[in-house]
């Protein structure tokens, strides 16, 4: 699982290393290995990685390993050089393209992945209406795919841009005190949802519940 990164970089760093270079298993576990690389902030590993399954994946028919090698090392690029001037630009091409291949594929949770970094991308250019509306597509697929870690990650992003976007407060608020009961016993993805609700309760003129 996903929940404790550390752990998943490990596991997936053991299994990566277990079997042959260019057994499929092993390029299939490369995009994970990268990203959750990326979420602990071993930038130059993940690039490594990432870049080994998009030269490995080219000129094959694994074409959905590739576009989410590309889609992760986009987002990558955008972590470790956010002032980059294309950054924005080249994440989101890149999760266009990963939400055409894997609509065509049917594959729920790459492509609830890559709904999500495009969410990102509406998230920089301060474009709520049109992240939660990609959210709320994304968070959809992640249920069909069962997969628990993204649907918590989108649920704290819808958080966010509720916060900030054009929905009334009151509605708002119901909306993230649900997030926030889903978030239950996670405690990161909890305290998003609680600052989300403090600041609308705050929106709303009542002080006591957005400081409790």
């Amino acid at each position: 699982s996903r929940g404790d990164t550390p752990a998943a970089v490990n596991l997936l760093e053991r299994a990566t290393s277990l079997l042959p270079a260019d057994a499929h298993d092993r390029l299939a576990l490369l995009p994970e290995l990268g990203r959750v690389l990326t979420e602990i902030g071993s930038l130059d590993r993940a690039e490594e990685i990432l870049t080994e399954a998009v030269n490995a994946a080219e000129g094959t028919e694994e074409r959905s390993i590739r576009t989410t090698a590309l889609l992760d090392l986009a987002v990558l690029a955008l972590y470790a050089h956010p002032d980059a001037e294309r950054g924005a630009q080249d994440l989101a091409d890149a999760a266009e393209e990963a939400v055409e291949v894997f609509e065509a594929s049917e594959d729920h949770a790459a492509l609830a992945h890559a709904l999500d970094q495009l969410a990102y991308v509406h998230w920089t250019n301060c474009r709520y209406a049109a992240m939660e509306d990609v959210l709320l597509r994304g968070l959809a697929h992640a249920a069909l795919a069962g997969d628990h870690d993204e649907q918590a990650r989108i649920r704290s992003s819808l958080a966010r841009c509720t916060l900030l976007g054009p929905m009334p407060v009151e509605p708002a608020i119901a909306r993230c005190r649900s997030i926030l009961e889903e978030a239950r016993g996670n405690p990161f993805h909890e305290s998003i949802a609680g600052v989300m609700v403090a600041g609308l309760e705050a929106m709303r003129g009542r002080f006591v519940e957005a400081q409790g």
